[in-house]
């Protein structure tokens, strides 16, 4: 059993108010996730209020969600605790009101994850997209900024990488690697997490390490996946608990990561009365067992807002589809 210490710095891991107790997430075997997924009590939210180091400010002109952790210490559950609980994410609640889900809106808004260095100063920095946790560019420890394809507009004069934003062009650019492989061969847990982060604290501008890539799929991975599906938090907080080094080498996590949107849409469809029902929705999803709202809720953590999805008119856009 964990020391009282150490009990304290785990229910850093605790997510937005009943958010994610639900039965899909196993804790029969790990007392300790059972203190995770539980909800915060009042005097644990000021706590984590402090700890979470949190700011908003304007990075390129945007408007940012920005925050500091030592990667060397469980900022993993920091990260997720200051976006769903501080980020001002619109809550949903779906069955009955039952369960309460993240819907990510359309604003131009970034966040921004400020990584130290063992020495304590400042070594890289990660922006995400905040309309869709995109991971998009980061800076290392002289602050020169870096961007990915596609997203040069929201890092006016930050170098531009040779590749893009996408897991499939991050992957690609990986030495050694191939896009069959996926995500399942990127190593995560506490000891690469360091390593990336020393690898993006030093990337020099004229000569690209090539290890950045897999160090920029580590972080998208760990901080966006996290976020968006519950059963990728409990694999990956199981792994950086333990210490050691795991991976998503199970197919259903890449399955999960390639239907956000459709999982998205289905449960949007029904929460506003327009189910696309399971001989029109679901049923694309009963290879990776989610075959009605319970079971997509029980993956999901936030929502995206699909292209084709209108809240202003829900019926024109889960018709017929």
């Amino acid at each position: 059993m964990a020391s009282s210490a150490y009990v304290s710095l785990l229910l850093l891991l605790v997510v937005a108010p009943s958010a994610l107790w639900h039965p899909g997430v196993r804790t029969g075997r790990d007392k300790w996730w059972k203190i995770i997924l539980h909800r915060h009590d009042e005097e644990n939210n000021s706590n984590n209020r402090k700890k979470n180091n949190l700011q908003k400010n304007c990075v390129f002109g945007i408007p940012t969600l920005s925050m500091t952790v030592n990667p060397d210490t469980l900022w993993f559950g920091e990260v997720i605790d200051a976006v769903e609980t501080k980020a001002g994410i619109q809550q949903l609640s779906f069955l009955g009101g039952k369960f309460k889900r993240f819907f990510l809106q359309r604003h131009r808004r970034l966040i921004q994850l400020v990584l130290l260095g063992p020495d304590g100063s400042i070594s890289t920095k990660l922006l995400f997209r905040f309309s869709n946790l995109y991971l998009i560019g980061f800076a290392n420890r002289d602050d020169h900024w870096f961007v990915m394809k596609g997203a040069e507009d929201l890092m006016p004069g930050a170098t531009v990488l040779p590749f893009g934003y996408k897991y499939s062009d991050l992957l690609q650019a990986i030495e050694g690697s191939t896009t069959k492989q996926k995500l399942a061969n990127l190593a995560l847990g506490k000891a690469p997490t360091l390593e990336a982060v020393s690898t993006l604290g030093t990337n020099d501008p004229s000569n690209l390490n090539p290890k950045v890539p897999s160090s920029l799929g580590l972080f998208a991975v760990t901080v966006a996946e996290s976020l968006r599906f519950l059963p990728i938090r409990e694999k990956i907080g199981t792994i950086l608990e333990s210490g050691t080094i795991g991976y998503l080498d199970e197919k259903k996590y890449n399955d999960y990561i390639n239907n956000w949107a459709k999982i998205s849409m289905l449960l949007l469809c029904s929460l506003h009365g327009r189910p696309l029902g399971d001989f029109r929705g679901y049923n694309d999803l009963k290879d990776i067992h989610i075959v009605d709202d319970q079971q997509a809720i029980n993956v999901i953590a936030i929502l995206l807002r699909p292209s084709g999805y209108d809240p202003e008119d829900p019926k024109a856009s889960c018709d017929d589809r």
